[in-house]
């Protein structure tokens, strides 16, 4: 979509958006649907609101709150004022919050009670004339990652580094701009922004706004509101099946899931049942402004791995633990480079070319942090986090191997497989379960069903069922967390 959408910045491509698809529906959230020429025209007022304001172009400027249409319009107002947007999202505590905003210095807070108050504003301002145009190496926006084993990192991403990502990862889905895609996710994180607004963006597609989750609903919403495009964690297609519903095939023709956790087995028998034809999972982190490879998954396909084919001009390698290259087929650690790479993490305000040391070496290869191999082609398998590996009578056991097999047990809903300290062994593995609804799982019938599937040393002994998994903020698993939990109880 790169030829129909030259665009080399977020502003710009508002407006190439308002002038082409000036009557297209750009965002609705069931009760009112603003057009791309009426979210280009909000975003100019807000733009002129805050320069008004005494902001200026370079600065950072913190947006939270729940998703909502205004939020969008805020968000690229900010982004067409040339200045920086630094999304936080409604699930961070008041400790992470004060922390992002030392580490941002922005020169204005816009929170959820102050939104209405810019919007209101931006109804009774004019767009300005003298607007200064953002360049494709300026700063658009200021991600965090997950903080899944601790304070979350601050990455800058620029103007020129997500047009082109966002409208590449566009052309591989094969969106076009009659789709609709669900925006359940948290728009203050790369899933949201990224992948879900920029993405649509990228051909004029229009976005559903869901403010608050509700899974309950979840299935009405999309079958009323006519939404093709299914983007989130697997989670939201599981909520999917068990509405009970059987007519979401016939509006929703796309699922697009995200992570190293993805069941596959588990995505694609639910989109069997829904009637969803197509599957893509995505692979990438937010040092890498959120998408490395996509991997089209296809029904009654083999194996447990999605097969990902990186976007064009991005590369992947697999390294050992000294960083030598390894051949195909050989587990590894996984590293990317490419125009997407983050430049380093924000410190106190600026840059730090302290912390980019441990990731981003002197050649531009970034350090995933996740385990996995490549085909004869260049396609890349996930295999794990790095830091989930378990060593286990010094075998190697990467949790998502294990988890894969559990979930394949007809009275689990959820697994996650950790490593605590073992006097004996080192380590020794844990399985957490959740069962489905109104019914319990016996340890014993577990080992038996995963010796049947696994090698010895990767059978969990130690089963602790639980009704909820620990996430982060962004909704990820929290493994880190849930070792601490179970370590105290065991």
């Amino acid at each position: 979509m790169q030829r129909d959408f030259p665009a080399q910045t977020l502003d710009e491509l508002c407006l190439v958006l308002a002038e082409r698809y000036r009557d297209r529906v750009a965002l609705l959230d069931g009760r009112r649907e603003i057009t791309y020429g009426e979210l280009a025209d909000h975003a100019l007022r807000v733009a002129s609101v805050l320069a008004n304001s005494g902001v200026q172009p370079g600065d950072r400027v913190v947006l939270a709150g729940r998703n909502s249409m205004d939020w969008v319009c805020i968000a690229l107002g900010i982004i067409c004022a040339g200045a920086t947007a630094v999304p936080i999202g409604h699930g961070v505590s008041g400790l992470e919050y004060s922390r992002i905003l030392n580490v941002t210095v922005p020169v204005l807070v816009i929170d959820d009670s102050r939104i209405v108050d810019v919007m209101r504003s931006a109804k009774i301002t004019r767009p300005r004339a003298d607007r200064r145009v953002a360049e494709r190496d300026d700063v658009a926006l200021i991600l965090s990652t997950s903080g899944s084993t601790g304070a979350s990192k601050q990455v800058p991403m620029t103007h020129g580094q997500l047009t082109r990502l966002y409208a590449a990862v566009a052309d591989r889905l094969e969106l076009t701009s009659a789709d609709r895609v669900i925006g359940a996710v948290p728009f203050a994180h790369s899933f949201g922004f990224n992948g879900v607004l920029l993405t649509a963006m990228a051909v004029g597609a229009s976005v559903r706004v869901v403010e608050q989750y509700n899974r309950s609903d979840l299935a009405d919403v999309i079958v009323r509101d006519r939404v093709s495009v299914v983007m989130g964690p697997p989670t939201i297609l599981f909520d999917l099946v068990n509405s009970g519903r059987e007519d979401i095939g016939t509006v929703c023709r796309m699922a697009v899931s995200g992570g190293s956790e993805v069941p596959l087995d588990r995505m694609r028998a639910a989109c069997r049942e829904l009637g969803i034809t197509r599957m893509f999972v995505g692979y990438g982190l937010t040092e890498a402004c959120g998408t490395v490879a996509i991997g089209s998954i296809i029904e009654g396909g083999p194996g447990s791995l999605a097969m990902l084919t990186p976007i064009d001009g991005l590369d992947i390698r697999i390294v050992d633990d000294y960083g030598y290259p390894l051949p195909p087929d050989v587990d590894g650690h996984v590293l990317c480079s490419g125009y997407n790479v983050m430049s380093g993490y924000l410190e106190a305000g600026e840059v730090s070319e302290s912390t980019i040391d441990n990731t981003v070496d002197s050649d531009g290869w970034l350090r995933t942090g996740d385990i996995g191999w490549t085909d004869d082609d260049g396609n890349l398998y996930v295999v794990s986090r790095a830091k989930d590996m378990v060593i286990v009578s010094g075998f190697n056991v990467y949790p998502q191997e294990v988890e894969t097999v559990l979930l394949q047990h007809p009275l689990i809903l959820e697994a996650v497989v950790i490593g605590v300290a073992d006097e004996r062994q080192g380590q020794r593995l844990v399985a957490c379960v959740i069962p489905i609804p109104s019914r319990r799982v016996d340890s014993d019938d577990l080992i038996d069903f995963c010796r049947e599937r696994l090698n010895a040393y990767k059978v969990p002994r130690v089963y602790v069922e639980l009704e909820m998994l620990p996430r982060t903020h962004t909704g990820k698993q929290s493994r880190e967390e849930l070792r601490k939990q179970i370590s105290e109880r065991l």
